[in-house]
């Protein structure tokens, strides 16, 4: 997964935190916004190999997406 600094950057200053708190850890965030995406990542790749071995009738794939949507 590829992630850009400044989208860290923008993401940290938009959640409060001060500029010089987001200068001196920016490795630290870039790390967490990592492992933040590959566990979301994880989840909806067991969310779909879950609704593809779902026995009986499934309900559409779109459907499905909405519902992981709004949670």
């Amino acid at each position: 997964m590829k992630i850009t600094l400044k989208s860290v950057q923008t993401i940290a200053f938009d959640a409060g935190i001060p500029e010089s708190i987001i200068e001196r850890h920016i490795d630290a965030l870039c790390e967490m916004v990592l492992r933040a995406k590959t566990q979301e990542r994880k989840s909806c790749v067991n969310n779909l190999r879950n609704w593809f071995h779902q026995k009986g009738s499934k309900p559409p794939l779109h459907d499905l997406l909405e519902a992981l949507e709004h949670n």
